[in-house]
């Protein structure tokens, strides 16, 4: 069958990992910590590297990682990758209630997340079905947050 698009996770670090495999149009790194050090090192710069092996050449990389080590930017700028960067191109809020996310041009946020604030007080089936009722409102708009 003929796919639009897939989500592949990568299992462990990225440049050893069996979904490099895959030709990706897009690679997203959510975060780097310390973890698997057996395997990509004991520093937050040897991890990052590892996982920049999920880069592709003059492709789109998302990095959520608020401090990106050096050896990861190091890898963008030898492949010409195109790199969004949280708090360089984008931001993301959270607390317990409510989401944000916005870049220089949108924004979009929630009111407030029926289905976390009705599953903390004990009652998930009911924030279920409120969740499915009441839909999460989005904003879009061109004014920046301050």
């Amino acid at each position: 069958a003929k796919l639009d698009g897939v989500i592949l996770e990568v299992g462990l670090g990225g440049r050893l990992d069996a979904t490099n495999i895959v030709d990706n149009d897009l690679a997203v790194i959510t975060s780097i910590d310390i973890d698997h050090t057996d395997f990509l090192g004991s520093t937050r710069e040897e991890i990052s590297f590892e996982k920049a092996g999920i880069f592709r050449a003059n492709k789109p990389v998302v990095i959520g990682e608020p401090n990106v080590p050096q050896p990861m930017l190091e890898q963008v700028e030898e492949l010409h990758c195109y790199v969004s960067r949280r708090d360089v191109n984008w931001s993301f809020k959270a607390n317990e209630q409510t989401w944000m996310w916005q870049s220089n041009k949108v924004r979009l946020e929630n009111e407030t997340n029926s289905t976390y604030n009705n599953y903390t007080s004990g009652k998930p089936r009911e924030g279920c079905r409120k969740s499915q009722s009441q839909r999460m409102h989005q904003q879009v708009t061109s004014q920046p947050m301050n």
